[in-house]
């Protein structure tokens, strides 16, 4: 079974006021570091740039470049719905799985994919939404039956949304894991950089 990630990398970080993503931390940018707990997992990788894509593609490029696909999305602007779209559609049909998870996600373990990943092709839920304290986080994956879904999202509506339409299609995975809630914002907010 065939599963793709698309890595949302396109926003403007404005509640931060800089690209979060180009952060440093331990000699790599916070993009590098999400990407990178996505690898080696049998997953197609296709990351949406947008917003200072001069800055992180040559980053990405250099680091990844045989392991994913660089999309851009013109319409970032728009909001996070449109980096979705501009994913599934670099993707196509083909895939059994969708996964989406947003760039500035550096803390999921990759032991945490790999779990995820585990139950997903064990399970063939419809919706897999992993939960860290009853709070939902990411990565999300979608069965191929609700990509068309993503046509009608728009702004900064993300696969929330498709969820909030078919709430009996959810399975909530419990994982040991902070770092699926726990985003740059979060985490700058939580340790008093903000």
């Amino acid at each position: 079974m065939k599963i793709s990630m698309i890595i949302t990398a396109a926003g403007m970080s404005t509640r931060q006021g800089e690209n979060k993503l180009l952060i440093r931390s331990c000699n790599e940018t916070i993009i590098e570091k999400t990407i990178n707990n996505f690898l080696n997992n049998n997953l197609d990788i296709f990351v949406i740039v947008g917003h200072q894509k001069e800055l992180i593609v040559p980053i990405i490029v250099d680091r990844f470049r045989n392991n994913i696909q660089i999309i851009e999305n013109i319409d970032y602007k728009s909001g996070i719905a449109s980096s979705l779209k501009a994913g599934i559609g670099a993707a196509g049909e083909d895939y059994g799985y969708y996964g989406f998870c947003n760039g500035d996600k550096p803390f999921i373990k990759v032991k945490t994919v790999e779990i995820i990943l585990k139950y997903l092709t064990e399970n063939k839920p419809l919706i897999l939404t992993p939960i860290y304290q009853e709070q939902s986080g990411h990565p999300i994956f979608f069965s191929k039956d609700f990509i068309k879904d993503f046509d009608k999202i728009s702004g900064d509506t993300g696969g929330r949304q498709v969820i909030k339409n078919y709430p009996n299609a959810v399975t909530y995975l419990p994982i040991n894991d902070e770092g699926i809630i726990l985003d740059m914002d979060k985490y700058l907010e939580k340790n008093g950089e903000m």
